[in-house]
């Protein structure tokens, strides 16, 4: 089984290549339920990163996921350049289940986060067809049963953008609004969403809550009106980007698998959408950011003291 979680199509590529090749099936992060958790021997998760992490539905599926004892376990992660410390948080997060990851690997696709910034990701798209190739040979690996861990590193952006500040900022930035003046209330976008956060009412688009907004930016990217802004900024149809084969009716087919009982149907187990915003965070690592907060954590006028007992000395 192969589980992947997608916005733009890039890890929905990734998971269909990658099950072509070893006789597998792509399964969407929603449909996925523990009895088949719990009889599958080897499992892949595909998932993009976002802001040099984990999604947060992807963090909320592994941090409850009971995997079968001994089963082989492997990541790939898509991005458009850092996997930041995705894949060491995807570890640790299946780790406290008592899972054990084989294999990991990253993939890297155009970035579709940099249309916030007004990049336009599709003269990269190239990328797809070596992404291809890459697949092939972790398809090789995982025949093989190969274990070997890639890309498991931490990262002070990622650390900066976890904080309260970092959360603040990275909402603003990436902040998605429909435009009631554009938006004829077609639906599309809720329907691409793959949290689930956007309803259609009165004709209009709404976002339903920003704090579960994952910023896949699926929404931007396949409003066929250019209906939904980034802060407000319309965002032309040439700077979009999806995966070039993977359509919104690709997207659609999961909608039977939404409607479907969430991973957890235990019953001291809470639901995918309440777990998301309580889940035990990574502890950082010992970045260059946390070596910074140490030294600030001093005393305001250490350095001055130390200064005044040099000149004591030289003079």
């Amino acid at each position: 089984m192969i589980i992947y979680f997608t916005g733009t199509g890039n890890s929905l590529a990734a998971a269909r290549r990658l099950a072509d090749k070893i006789g597998d099936r792509a399964v969407p992060l929603r449909s996925v339920r523990d009895a088949e958790l719990a009889a599958e021997r080897c499992i892949g998760i595909v998932f993009p990163v976002y802001c040099f992490d984990v999604p947060p539905p992807v963090r909320a599926f592994l941090a409850q996921a009971m995997f079968a004892k001994g089963a082989y376990i492997y990541f790939v992660a898509t991005c458009g350049a850092s996997v930041g410390r995705a894949i060491r948080t995807a570890i640790r997060l299946i780790a406290g289940n008592g899972a054990e990851v084989s294999l990991s690997r990253k993939l890297r696709y155009p970035d579709s986060a940099s249309v916030a910034v007004g990049a336009n990701a599709n003269p990269k798209t190239s990328r797809c067809t070596k992404a291809e190739a890459e697949i092939d040979a972790i398809a090789k690996d995982i025949e093989a049963c190969h274990r070997d861990l890639h890309e498991v590193h931490g990262s002070a952006a990622a650390a900066l953008a976890a904080t309260r500040v970092g959360r603040a900022l990275v909402s603003w930035a990436f902040r998605q609004e429909p435009d009631p003046s554009i938006c004829n209330g077609c639906g599309l976008c809720a329907k691409v969403c793959p949290c689930l956060n956007i309803e259609v009412a009165d004709g209009l688009a709404h976002i339903r809550n920003r704090a579960q907004c994952a910023h896949c930016m699926a929404c931007v990217q396949f409003c066929p009106r250019q209906a939904m802004t980034i802060r407000g900024r319309r965002i032309q149809p040439e700077l979009r980007y999806h995966h070039p084969g993977v359509t919104a009716a690709d997207l659609f087919a999961e909608l039977s698998f939404r409607a479907s009982p969430k991973l957890s149907e235990r019953g001291d187990a809470k639901t995918l959408e309440t777990r998301q915003t309580t889940l035990p965070r990574p502890t950082m690592p010992p970045t260059n950011a946390r070596i910074f907060s140490r030294w600030r954590r001093q005393p305001p006028n250490r350095f001055a003291r130390v200064q005044k007992r040099r000149n004591a000395r030289l003079g």
